[in-house]
C-alpha cells in the first residue's frame, strides 16, 4: 500500500498524486491532507473495518454523504471538505485520474467514481476544532470553517462546481433537481464570498464548448483498437501492451476486445467523452466515423508507407502517425501533409527472468518468419536494373534509391519530382515488388551467410520449412512462439538476431525484447540504432554491405561471456529507461496533452 501524508498544496495538487500514482508500483494508496489527519489514521479505520478495503474508493472527510444511493447523493453534497482518500488504483481504467485541468478536484473525482459505477464509501470525519461538518451546517453558519479551510482552495471550488453543473446538467434536468441545486450552490458560494468567481466560471462552461471539453477529455478514456491476428498477434499484443501500460499510469482505457472498458460495437462510442483513438496499422481508423471526431486519432504504423498509398489521403490535424522509422514520418509529412507524422518507435518487454543470470540454452534465435526467397524473373529490364542498383547500394532507402537509379538512366524529371508528387508518387508504386524482392534478398542472404559458416540458428515457426538455402542442416526448426513465449525464448538465448525490413532509420520492438530479456542484440545497422546505442558496447551492428563479418561477431560473442554479458547489461539498462511500454505510454500521454492544448 502506497502511503503518502501530503501538505494541503499537495493534496490538492492532480498532478502531484496522478504522478505518484503512475511511478509507484502499489496496487493500492492512501492520500492525507497532514494538516487534518495522516496515513495512519486513515489505516487505522481501514484496519478496524477491513470490509471498507474491498470499496474501490473510500472518501475521508467532513459533509460527506451518509449514505450514496445515486448520483444526487454525492453532487447534493457539493460543501464536503476531503481530508483523506484509499483507492485501488485498479479502478483508474475505468474513471481515469485525478482531472489535471481541474485545480483541486479531489471532490469532482469523488463524482466521477460515483458516476462510472464505482463501489464508494464516505467515513465522516470531525475537524481540527472538533465539530463536524454536519453540526456546522445544521447551525447553517460553516462559512468559517470552510473560509479558513479553502483558502486559496476556494477559488478552485468555485471551478470544480462550474464544472460539475456543466457535466451533469442533463441527469439534473432529468431528476428535476436542476433549478434547486443551482440555487444552493450559488448560496454556498455566497457564504464563501466566491460568488463572482463562480458565476464567471459557470459562464465560461456554459458558453464555451471549447473550455467545458478541454477539462473532460483530461480523465476521458484512450480508445484503443486492439487489432486482429495479423503476424500470430504481434499487432494485438502491442495494443494490449499499450492498453495495460496506460492503466498504470493511471488512464482510463477502452479496448475493442473488452480487456478494458465497455465496448460492443462503433455505435458505443459515437456520443462519448474520448481522450484519444489508438490503432496499430488499423485501416478502420481512416474511416469516415473516425474522421469526423475531433480528438487525436494515434496510429502506430510499423510497414514502409510506399505499400500503402491509398489508406493517407485527405487525413486533417488531428491524425497522428506514429511511425517505426523516421523516414517513414518524412515521407507522409512530405508527400500526404500529414503534419503529425512522429518517429515513435515500438516498445518491448521483459519479464523477472531478463537477467536473472541463469544458463541460456540458445546461442543464436531469430524470432521472426522466414519469407521464400527465388531469383526472379523480370522481364522488364529497367525493374530489374533498379533491382540490381539497391543489392548494390543497400544504404540507401527505397525511394532515394530509386531517385538516383532513374536519374542514371537519363529520367531528368526525377531529379525535380517534388515539382509533380503526383507523378512521382505513382513511380514509386510501380514499383513495389522491387523493393519485396530486395528484401527477401537480404533476409534470405543473412540466415545463409549464418548457417554456411557452421553455426546453428534456432527458428520459430513452420515457414521455415520452405528454407531450401546453405546449411539447411543447422537450422533449429521449433514450433510457433506466441508473442509471450518469445519472451520467455529470448531470456534464454544468448544473441538474439534481427534482420530489418529496409528500416533505414528504424528500431523494430524485437530489438526492444531482446534488450529487456537479456540477450545481446545483432541487427543490420540503421541511422536511428548508430545515434541511439553504441556499437559493440550495447549492441552489435552489421552492414547489408559486409554480411560476411556476421559469423566472426557471432563467435566472439559465443566465445567472450564476459564482453556478452557486458553488452547485454548495458542495453537491458538503457531499454529500461527508454524502450519500453510504460514510456511509450507516458510519451503517448503528453503528447495527447499538448495535441488537447493547442
Amino acid at each position: 500500500m502506497g502511503l503518502y501524508n501530503l501538505s494541503r498544496e499537495e493534496f490538492h495538487d492532480a498532478g502531484l498524486k496522478n504522478s505518484i500514482m503512475a511511478q509507484d508500483g502499489e496496487d493500492v494508496f492512501v492520500f492525507a491532507d497532514k494538516t487534518i489527519t495522516n496515513a495512519a489514521e486513515v489505516t487505522a479505520v481501514l484496519d478496524e473495518y477491513p470490509l471498507l478495503q474491498e470499496y474501490d474508493l473510500v472518501v475521508f472527510g467532513s459533509g460527506v454523504p451518509q449514505e450514496i444511493g445515486s448520483l444526487q447523493d454525492v453532487l447534493d453534497s457539493f460543501s464536503m471538505q476531503v481530508y483523506a482518500l484509499y483507492l485501488h488504483k485498479a479502478m483508474l481504467s475505468g474513471t481515469g485520474s485525478f482531472n489535471e485541468y481541474l485545480p483541486g478536484g479531489n471532490y469532482e473525482f469523488v463524482c466521477r467514481c460515483i458516476q462510472r459505477g464505482m463501489q464508494v464509501y464516505c467515513v465522516e470525519c470531525a475537524d481540527d476544532t472538533g465539530e463536524s461538518a454536519g453540526d456546522a451546517e445544521e447551525e447553517n453558519d460553516d462559512t468559517g470553517e470552510h473560509a479558513a479551510l479553502y483558502g486559496e482552495q476556494a477559488d478552485n471550488r468555485a471551478e470544480e462546481l462550474a464544472y460539475l453543473i456543466r457535466e451533469h446538467m442533463l441527469y439534473l434536468r432529468k431528476e428535476a433537481t436542476l433549478e434547486k441545486y443551482l440555487t444552493s450552490v450559488n448560496d454556498y458560494m455566497e457564504r464563501l464570498g466566491r460568488t463572482q468567481q463562480f458565476r464567471t466560471s459557470l459562464d465560461r462552461m456554459l458558453g464555451d464548448q471549447g473550455v467545458y471539453e478541454q477539462i473532460a477529455q483530461n480523465t476521458a478514456p484512450f480508445f484503443i483498437i486492439s487489432g486482429d491476428q495479423t503476424c500470430y498477434g504481434v499487432l494485438e499484443n502491442f495494443a494490449n501492451k499499450l492498453a495495460d501500460a496506460l492503466v498504470k499510469k493511471g488512464q482510463a482505457v477502452i479496448t475493442t476486445n473488452n480487456r478494458y472498458g465497455s465496448y460492443s460495437s462503433i455505435e458505443d462510442i459515437e456520443n462519448r467523452m474520448i481522450k484519444a483513438y489508438v490503432g496499430f496499422q488499423a485501416p478502420i481508423l481512416e474511416n469516415d466515423f473516425f474522421k469526423k471526431q475531433h480528438v487525436p486519432k494515434c496510429q502506430f504504423w510499423t510497414d514502409n508507407p510506399m505499400f500503402f498509398d491509398d489508406l493517407f489521403w485527405n487525413l486533417n490535424d488531428s491524425y497522428y502517425l506514429l511511425c517505426q522509422d523516421g523516414n517513414y514520418a518524412r515521407y507522409l509529412r512530405k508527400y500526404y501533409q500529414i503534419r503529425h507524422a512522429l518517429h515513435f518507435p515500438l516498445a518491448g518487454e521483459t519479464t523477472a527472468q531478463a537477467m536473472a543470470g541463469e544458463d541460456r540454452e540458445y546461442d543464436v534465435v531469430f524470432v521472426g518468419s522466414y519469407r521464400p526467397y527465388v531469383q526472379k524473373d523480370w522481364k522488364d529490364s529497367v525493374k530489374e536494373g533498379y533491382f540490381q542498383f539497391m543489392i548494390e547500394h543497400s544504404w540507401l532507402e527505397f525511394e532515394e534509391g530509386l531517385r538516383e537509379f532513374l536519374i542514371g538512366q537519363g529520367e531528368a524529371w526525377v531529379a525535380h519530382a517534388d515539382e509533380a508528387p503526383d507523378r512521382w508518387l505513382s513511380c514509386i508504386w510501380a514499383y513495389t515488388d522491387v523493393y519485396r524482392e530486395v528484401i527477401g534478398f537480404y533476409r534470405n542472404k543473412v540466415i545463409e551467410t549464418i548457417l554456411s559458416a557452421g553455426i546453428e540458428l534456432d527458428v520459430f515457426g513452420t515457414s521455415w520449412e520452405q528454407y531450401e538455402g546453405q546449411g539447411r542442416e543447422r537450422l533449429k526448426i521449433h514450433p510457433q512462439v506466441t508473442p509471450k513465449e518469445a519472451l520467455e525464448l529470448l531470456t534464454c538465448a544468448k544473441v538474439s538476431l534481427n534482420i530489418m525490413t529496409w528500416h533505414k532509420d528504424g528500431m523494430t520492438e524485437r530489438i526492444a525484447n531482446s534488450m529487456l530479456c537479456g540477450a545481446v542484440c545483432l541487427s543490420d545497422e540503421t541511422t536511428y540504432l548508430k545515434e541511439h546505442f553504441k556499437d559493440g558496447e550495447d549492441i552489435m551492428l552489421f552492414s547489408l554491405t559486409d554480411v560476411g563479418r556476421i559469423p566472426q561477431m557471432i563467435r566472439m560473442l559465443l566465445g567472450d561471456e564476459q564482453r556478452r554479458e557486458e553488452i547485454a547489461r548495458s542495453a537491458y539498462d538503457i531499454a529500461m529507461r527508454e524502450h519500453t511500454w510504460e514510456v511509450r505510454a507516458s510519451q503517448l500521454i503528453e503528447l495527447i496533452k499538448n495535441a488537447s492544448s493547442l
